[in-house]
């Protein structure tokens, strides 16, 4: 190359020390088409030939980035304030998946992250080091691991496609794996215990609404236009959840199309609903004018919805009274569909009373069960044909 067009120059500073400076052309501006130039200075004339390869190299196949002092955590901020394309509690659990990035790596340059600093955030959130509540050295499951990967990976990957990053680390990270068997916390016995519990019990009915598989919120947000008793069914319309900074919120529609359903209810689960439109009838003569006349299912004695985080609260203390080991509600949801299927009820039925998108989610979640009662079932099944 000839000397005056070498983009690399020496200058001596006013100390006396040499320093080596480069200017490359990056190529015009996407937005504003402007011609663009990336400058460096460095100790060497090597160091500083290295940079101007390496950073033609990048124009060239296009994969240039122009460089910026945004942090992870600035970057972060603006991504999820930006999703205004999901509801408010998509956004609240994308907040909450990247708790654990925000606590080690929130002050990262954002161009300065690596697939090492993403790799320390999955081991600290394996052994505890990074668990934002819980009991203090237990680490997180695999499943909310590979949870906060996805969401970083999203993250990540709009920032690629807005021309600040190069690559994406957190598709490189190796995800732990899933878990294939879940522990469903009751055992069919059990499931059977905390049905003779409910029985006389006030939410009696809703409790058996969460085995049926509604989840909590769409439970608290179940109206009384949306059952029908004479028919043994209600129908999945709209869920109650709580939103960060916001309070109780209502949403019209379910969680997925699939969540958005028809259940079908045994006599068991009909009897137990007309119980407690009986006694909500009750509360409201009682009440007179201080009666709130939500048309939710599940209310108070004043007819005002219950927040969803206190009707798990009511599940659990109700478990607790009847003996049993203390689950979460989705962790009910859990046994029941296992207790279900031990049962002999087929998958496509449990998958339709559980919501799921697809049976094939229902045969993983479940596989524990099928081993368990599959052969039971199989000789049920040939004994009903003679064989």
């Amino acid at each position: 190359m000839p000397r005056h067009a070498e983009p690399i120059k020496r200058y001596v500073l006013a100390d006396g020390k040499i320093v080596w400076k480069a200017v490359v052309d990056a190529g015009p501006d996407p937005a504003t088409g402007k011609r663009r130039q990336r400058r460096g200075t460095f100790p060497t004339r090597k160091a500083a030939a290295a940079w101007v390869a390496e950073t033609r190299t990048d124009v060239a196949k296009g994969s240039y980035v122009a460089p910026t002092k945004i942090t992870l955590g600035e970057y972060l901020d603006g991504w999820i304030a930006g999703r205004v394309d999901v509801k408010p509690t998509t956004r609240r659990n994308y907040e909450d998946a990247l708790k654990p990035v925000r606590a080690r790596l929130s002050a990262r340059p954002l161009q300065a992250l690596t697939v090492e600093d993403v790799q320390s955030v999955v081991a600290g959130m394996l052994d505890g080091s990074l668990r934002a509540r819980g009991r203090a050295g237990e680490g997180l499951s695999p499943r909310a691991v590979r949870l906060t990967l996805t969401v970083l990976g999203q993250a990540l990957e709009d920032a690629v496609k807005a021309g600040h990053l190069p690559r994406n680390v957190a598709r490189i990270v190796k995800r732990p794996k899933q878990e294939t068997a879940r522990k469903t916390g009751w055992e069919p016995a059990q499931v059977e215990t905390f049905l003779a519990a409910i029985e006389d019990h006030p939410l009696g009915g809703a409790f058996r609404l969460s085995l049926h598989g509604l989840r909590r919120g769409e439970v608290c947000g179940l109206r009384w236009t949306d059952v029908d008793l004479n028919a043994g069914e209600v129908t999945v319309r709209r869920s109650r959840v709580l939103v960060a900074g916001i309070g109780v919120v209502d949403q019209e529609d379910a969680k997925t199309k699939a969540a958005a359903r028809t259940v079908w209810l045994g006599p068991g689960t009909t009897a137990a609903l007309d119980r407690l439109r009986l006694a909500q009838d009750l509360n409201r003569h009682d009440a007179g004018k201080a009666w709130q006349d939500t048309g939710l299912v599940v209310v108070d004695a004043l007819g005002q919805g219950l927040r969803p985080d206190y009707y798990a609260d009511l599940f659990v203390r109700t478990a607790r009274e009847a003996g049993l080991p203390v689950i979460s509600l989705h962790q009910a949801r859990h046994a029941f569909g296992s207790y279900l299927i031990h049962k002999g009820l087929p998958i496509p039925v449990v998958s339709r009373l559980l919501g799921h998108s697809d049976p094939s989610i229902t045969m993983s979640i479940y596989a524990h069960a099928l081993e368990t009662g599959s052969k039971d079932a199989v000789t049920a099944a040939l004994q009903a044909v003679g064989l």
